[in-house]
């Protein structure tokens, strides 16, 4: 794992002071890319405890496929988990209205202009066309939203708990347009968004493009890391299905 920076620039918003953010991210595999595609791990949206360190448990497992003999089937990616901008080490939103409005700007409760272009930003800092994006809770809702209106940009999806039902308020006939393959995650234990009834809906609304439901026993809200070995046996045939 190394831990780099990058710089973006925004594009124009309204509300925005800002013309360009330094990002801070962790990666895994980031050697070499020209030939290797993006999966792009959005953390969720709680700034007391979201960053790209909830991910520790997943990279540390990650690590041990390539540093192994069997890392075959993931030698195609490369695995970029970003600090959100106001989380972690990564530099603040301003607006033009609160100088250090900090999370708010970021999370606001519909509006993902903001946070869509940014995520297209992140996928163009790495010279890519399209990435596979793995989002927990509110990065779970914005993988899907960024799906929605870049779609052009996306190849799949793996979503943990997703927050698109709290998000949209259960309106989900945005998903009607979905286009993209979806494995979903979520573990029986969640306290912050119960598996039931969110899963089910979501299940609904992806019909078709459903690949697999996978249900842990524990993990709470962060199912991932704790699962990582078993998560990513069945991550790597998801990815290489492209």
């Amino acid at each position: 794992m190394v831990e780099k920076t990058f710089d973006i620039k925004l594009d124009n918003f309204e509300e925005l002071e800002s013309k360009s953010i330094t990002i801070n991210y962790k990666s895994v595999n980031e050697e070499n890319i020209e030939n290797k595609k993006l999966v792009l791990i959005l953390h969720g949206a709680n700034p007391q405890t979201q960053s790209s360190n909830i991910w520790a448990d997943f990279i540390t497992v990650l690590e041990e496929y390539y540093n192994g003999e069997n890392n075959v089937d993931l030698d195609d990616f490369f695995f970029v988990f970003p600090d959100m901008p106001g989380y972690g080490s990564s530099e603040k939103l301003t607006s033009k209205n609160n100088e250090d409005s900090g999370h708010d700007i970021f999370v606001p409760k519909l509006d993902f202009s903001i946070q869509t272009n940014i995520v297209s930003k992140f996928v163009e800092n790495f010279g890519k066309d399209k990435c596979i994006l793995i989002g927990k809770s509110w990065g779970g809702a914005l993988s899907l939203v960024f799906s929605l209106r870049y779609p052009d940009s996306v190849d799949k999806l793996i979503l943990s708990a997703p927050a698109y039902c709290q998000m949209f308020s259960n309106d989900l006939s945005d998903l009607q347009n979905l286009t993209k393959d979806v494995l979903l995650v979520w573990s029986k234990d969640d306290a912050v968004i119960p598996i039931s009834p969110s899963s089910q809906l979501l299940i609904d609304a992806f019909g078709s493009h459903l690949y697999k439901f996978i249900e842990y026993l524990i993990g709470n809200h962060d199912s991932i890391p704790p699962n990582a070995d078993s998560f990513i046996k069945e991550m790597i045939p998801f990815l290489n299905n492209l």
